[in-house]
């Protein structure tokens, strides 16, 4: 019997300890507010597993804006130069930057490849910031 509850205080102070050292349960709010993210970083230049995957948005637009840096060299527009590369708008999650007038589908478009500080959140919370004009290369507006 001395056994039996000499087990169940260990216990207790191995739950207790265990529930004290657990993270804190995180409040969930009900009305998302925009979030600024960063840039998709740059991708290492290690060769690839699968050498026929298709490259990534960022790298496509990577392209897209070198081609058009070529181009523009040669004395053609940059912004006329740009190809879209349409990308299937979400609602829920659109991108902008504090200063542009664009939502835009994806954080790795053209558009936004040098930009500081992007912003997510929903196509009605960017409209809301004055982002009314869907990007003409992401969005296809």
């Amino acid at each position: 019997m001395k056994k039996v509850i000499i087990l169940i205080i260990s216990l207790t102070f191995v739950f207790i300890a265990a529930c004290s050292n657990s993270a804190p349960i995180p409040s969930v709010s009900l009305s998302p507010s925009p979030t600024i993210v960063s840039p998709s970083p740059a991708p290492s230049p290690s060769p690839s597993l699968y050498p026929d995957s298709s490259p990534s948005v960022k790298e496509q637009n990577e392209k897209i804006a070198a081609d058009a840096n070529e181009a523009y060299q040669s004395g053609a527009d940059y912004w006329n130069a740009v190809s879209p590369n349409i990308q299937e708008l979400d609602t829920n999650c659109v991108y902008w930057t504090p200063k542009g007038k664009s939502y835009h589908s994806t954080k790795d478009c053209v558009a936004l490849l040098k930009s500081a500080q992007i912003i997510s959140g929903t196509l009605k919370e960017a409209i809301a910031a004055g982002k009314t004009d869907p990007c003409s290369k992401c969005v296809g507006g």
